[in-house]
């Protein structure tokens, strides 16, 4: 069976003296830049579409205050997730193992929390880059 392979993938295996053929242009009109515009039109829409603008509320104003880009809940949730860390510390040199393992449970719920606002944060931040850029826009235009 292997000699049957080898001589199968001989030819592909071996250089050959022949040149190998020039590719063929497709005959039905498809090219990679209409392929590639076909795809940019299904994922954005056209190009001569109105863009949705972007409208804040109440809620979005709060929230680019405290988790935009200088937002005071992450350091905050960092510092209270060092502080119960370091109480659970505390409590297992005291040998307080019940209360050690109560802190390390919070501790884990204080980083659930922090992460959480960690990846709000992100989202609010990427709504308030385009509400500024879209600001520029009008700003530019008017």
């Amino acid at each position: 069976m292997q000699a049957w392979v080898t001589s199968a993938l001989s030819p592909l295996i071996q250089p050959s003296s022949k040149p190998s053929p020039a590719p063929q242009g497709r005959s039905d009109g498809i090219t990679a830049a209409s392929v590639s515009e076909t795809l940019q039109v299904l994922a954005y829409g056209p190009k001569d579409a109105p863009k949705k603008r972007i409208e804040l509320t109440e809620t979005d104003e709060l929230l680019f205050r405290y988790l935009g880009k200088q937002s005071p809940v992450i350091p905050l949730g960092c510092f209270v997730t060092m502080a119960v860390l370091g109480t659970s510390f505390y409590h297992f040199k005291m040998e307080n193992k019940r209360q050690a393992q109560v802190f390390m449970r919070a501790r884990v719920f204080c980083q659930g929390v922090t992460l959480v606002a960690m990846m709000t944060s992100l989202s609010v931040q990427a709504k308030e880059k385009a509400w500024i850029k879209q600001q520029l826009e009008d700003a530019e235009g008017a």
